[in-house]
């Protein structure tokens, strides 16, 4: 008898593509959209979910060669005046997404996850997470 390792799809899913994506020790946002564009996603699509955020932003993608692996680098430029200071802080991050043009899930979703990234920044920092940038 053969045994799989497959696990039933949950109905929610069935049908549709799922991505695992397990940064175990972190993974950079260059590096994170260069494997989405790898993965399928049009430039086309990544410039108009940019968009939608409202920052005035240039879109770079090259492909590199580190060893035996190419790969596509992507670089999000986004001129002085437009960032301020360099950093944005959680606070700005928020009301950044909530000024952004997305879909309800999707700015939950944002949400959620700088939420996260905020407080184990705060945590690791030992800093508020209103000072997190």
């Amino acid at each position: 008898m053969a045994v799989s390792n497959r696990r039933r799809v949950p109905a929610p899913l069935a049908g549709r593509r799922v991505l695992h994506i397990d940064p175990f020790s972190g993974i950079a946002g260059n590096m994170f959209l260069g494997a989405m564009l790898d993965a399928g996603l049009s430039r086309k699509e990544l410039r108009e979910g940019l968009q939608g955020l409202g920052v005035e932003h240039r879109l770079v993608v090259r492909k590199v060669k580190r060893g035996a692996l190419a790969a596509p680098y992507v670089d999000v430029q986004v001129p002085k005046a437009a960032r301020g200071h360099g950093h944005r802080h959680y606070g700005e991050v928020r009301r950044l997404l909530d000024a952004a043009r997305l879909e309800p899930a999707v700015r939950d979703r944002a949400h959620g996850i700088f939420f996260e990234l905020a407080q184990a920044e705060a945590r690791v920092h030992g800093i508020a997470i209103e000072k997190v940038h």
